[in-house]
């Protein structure tokens, strides 16, 4: 008897990924989705909070300049009329930041309050919003307080 030895046939290996693999890195796959996810809403509420923020210093910068603008001899500043000396003057201004006249349109609530020294005068400008909303109960302040020399 003459046995011949049998060639089958070689299969080259296949190429892929086991279910194993695939489940890993979609388990990977989903806790970095979620987690992403999860962070998404607590940076947009940061941009929002730092875009208030950044336009309530706009408009405190734009009040003392202002009032630094003002001469000696006016009873009131140019741009925003705020009286000299002024116990509190209360100015409303949209989300554009232009002066509103009404609250019920405004974004933003300035308190000016401006204190007679000789020779300056001590102006406090605190900022509020919503426009509407009491000093306890805003949803953001932005408050500054400086020296004015007026000439």
């Amino acid at each position: 008897m003459n046995f011949q030895p049998v060639h089958l046939p070689i299969r080259p290996p296949v190429k892929g990924f086991t279910l194993t693999e695939l489940m890993f890195a979609l388990a990977i796959l989903t806790f970095t989705l979620v987690s992403i996810f999860g962070l998404l809403p607590i940076g947009i509420k940061s941009n929002q909070n730092s875009s208030e923020q950044t336009a309530a210093a706009s408009l405190a910068r734009s009040i003392v300049a202002d009032l630094r603008a003002t001469s000696k001899q006016a009873s009131a500043s140019p741009q925003y009329a705020i009286a000299f000396p002024s116990s509190a003057a209360i100015l409303y201004f949209g989300e554009d930041c232009s002066l509103q006249n009404s609250p019920s349109t405004a974004r933003y609530r300035v308190t000016a309050t401006i204190q007679s020294a000789s020779p300056m005068d001590l102006l406090n400008v605190r900022i509020t919003w919503p426009a509407m909303a009491s000093s306890n109960s805003a949803a953001g302040m932005y408050e500054v307080t400086t020296a004015i020399l007026r000439k």
